[in-house]
């Protein structure tokens, strides 16, 4: 499916009416509720029709109080836990619904997820060129070329799909490339945003050289008053262009007033790794460096968009210092790893009450 026809089946699913949303939503979770009992159960437990039963019922009544997805259910920890214990975590479903009503969609779509508009309002702070290649228009060609000329080696990702789908780099030479590249994403359509590929310092690539490694800061501005919530690492796979864990990468837990990693690694499997798998680099007690500069830089690139109380940013580390990725309404997938829930934090940091 191309990026096209992947943007009209959404834009279609958000004009349905609710009884039909609903409908589509539950046949997504039962499809979401098999594939995360498959990875998250054992081979003896999955084969155990009682319990498997028995656990798909508990996600499914965990949706319903909770509101959380199936692979919430299992990496937030909620099997045989108590309703305290589930009632305290934070899942995306109501992170967005928090933040719809907050901020709004329009804000989120327009100066977030699309990466383009972002790059405009949060240029001081990217470190690198980038372009826009429209597929509507079909008139980006010399401009594209101009930029390969300039920066051979380009990132190239969807200027509005997220988790690194669609992601590539590319290495050009000469004007045939980068016509051959132009043409390649006229056919698959949508906008893509052409990025100067970011060249990671050293110490970051130790973790992993073929895929940049970020720092995402979920923070929270509110009245004058910033704070971060659940920061972690996260690590490529060998191979891999993107650290994201749909690809396979694996993320740590940071303390937010040290900048030292105070977790293992996890995957979005649910597997801890006391080193990185490829790297062999151990996560526990690793200092993220520069953490001063980083927590500044998210600050002041917050403050300049202060409509957006919450924003996962991701940030990557180069010689030049810390630059920016991009901003997101990114989940607190901290929770993942420390077991820790963060919703009473996120609700007190905003200055609302839980009624959601």
């Amino acid at each position: 499916m191309n990026i096209n026809s992947f943007l009209k089946l959404k834009k279609m699913y958000n004009a349905m009416p609710k009884p039909a949303r609903e409908m589509v939503g539950d046949w997504l979770f039962r499809r979401d509720l098999n594939s995360a009992i498959k990875k998250h159960l054992s081979e003896e437990e999955f084969n155990n029709r009682e319990l498997k039963k028995q656990i798909s019922a508990d996600v499914w009544k965990c949706r319903r109080t909770y509101k959380t997805k199936a692979s919430e259910y299992f990496l937030f920890g909620f099997r045989n836990q108590s309703n305290d214990y589930r009632a305290s975590f934070l899942p995306d479903r109501i992170k967005d619904l928090v933040l719809v009503h907050l901020v709004g969609w329009e804000a989120f779509n327009n100066e977030l997820k699309n990466k383009w508009n972002f790059y405009r309002l949060t240029k001081k702070w990217f470190g690198r060129e980038a372009v826009l290649v429209d597929c509507s228009e079909d008139n980006n060609l010399s401009d594209f070329k101009l930029f390969a000329s300039k920066h051979p080696d380009l990132f190239i990702k969807s200027n509005m799909l997220s988790k690194g789908r669609g992601a590539c780099l590319y290495h050009i030479t000469s004007d045939k490339q980068a016509e051959s590249v132009y043409a390649l994403l006229m056919k698959k359509g949508g906008d893509w945003i052409v990025e100067e590929k970011i060249v990671q310092s050293p110490i970051m690539a130790r973790w992993n050289d073929s895929s940049v490694n970020t720092v995402r800061l979920p923070a929270i501005l509110n009245d004058g008053k910033w704070s971060v919530l659940g920061a972690f690492l996260r690590t490529g796979r060998k191979g891999a262009i993107v650290d994201n864990a749909g690809a396979g990468g694996v993320f740590a837990c940071i303390d937010a007033e040290t900048g030292i990693i105070y977790t293992d690694g996890i995957d979005e499997d649910g597997v801890y790794y006391a080193k990185h798998p490829d790297s062999g680099l151990t996560y526990k007690g690793w200092q993220v460096p520069k953490w001063k500069e980083l927590l500044d830089i998210a600050e002041d690139v917050h403050r300049s968009m202060p409509h957006h109380k919450y924003v996962g940013w991701d940030f990557a580390l180069t010689d030049k210092g810390w630059i920016l990725i991009e901003g997101n309404w990114g989940q607190l997938v901290s929770q993942y790893n420390d077991h820790i829930g963060l919703k009473k934090q996120f609700f007190e940091l905003l200055g609302i009450e839980e009624k959601w």
